[in-house]
């Protein structure tokens, strides 16, 4: 019984968290940047890299807090670490924009990598126009090549079929 009851609370816990995630995008959703803020801090306080994510970019885009580069960039380098796609989108791109950290186009390249090698089609992006322009990385045709088609694919699979056909 005892175990069980473990179970429960276990279980209890897990599906609390949930809840607040669910929570937190809905007020986001709904614009309420403070209460958004609220729900996610202790879960990125906790260690959960979407929370984290979450709030660097609140920090980002002053949605809900004062606008702050530093805490954007040390909530995005949190989850980052964490091997998180999209805070390590995020962390390239403030590297890239210079905003928190010094501009270092290198170290944008390093986090817009780890991205795109996850399937982030924006970093594929950026990191083809990178290699293109050889920013932060060798000046490269073929890589340059090679990251814009992955992003066109991932571009295709995000339009609709209509939006497509207006682009050809």
């Amino acid at each position: 019984m005892r175990r069980l009851t473990y179970i429960f609370v276990f279980f209890l816990l897990i599906w609390s968290g949930a809840r607040a995630a669910e929570t937190a995008q809905e007020a986001y959703d709904q614009r309420n940047y403070a209460a958004a803020f609220a729900l996610w801090q202790p879960q990125a306080a906790a260690g959960d890299p979407q929370a984290q994510t979450a709030l660097g970019s609140l920090f980002a885009s002053g949605r809900g807090v004062t606008r702050d580069d530093d805490q954007a960039v040390a909530w995005f380098r949190k989850a980052a670490e964490q091997d998180f796609p999209p805070g390590q989108f995020a962390l390239g791109g403030m590297y890239l924009q210079g905003r928190g950290v010094p501009a270092n186009a290198g170290q944008a390249a390093f986090w817009l990598q780890k991205a795109a090698d996850k399937d982030v089609t924006l970093a594929q992006l950026y990191l083809s126009e990178m290699y293109e322009a050889g920013t932060g990385v060798p000046k490269d045709a073929e890589k340059a090549k090679y990251w814009k088609d992955k992003a066109d694919i991932g571009l295709k699979a995000l339009l609709p079929a209509n939006v497509l056909k207006q682009l050809k």
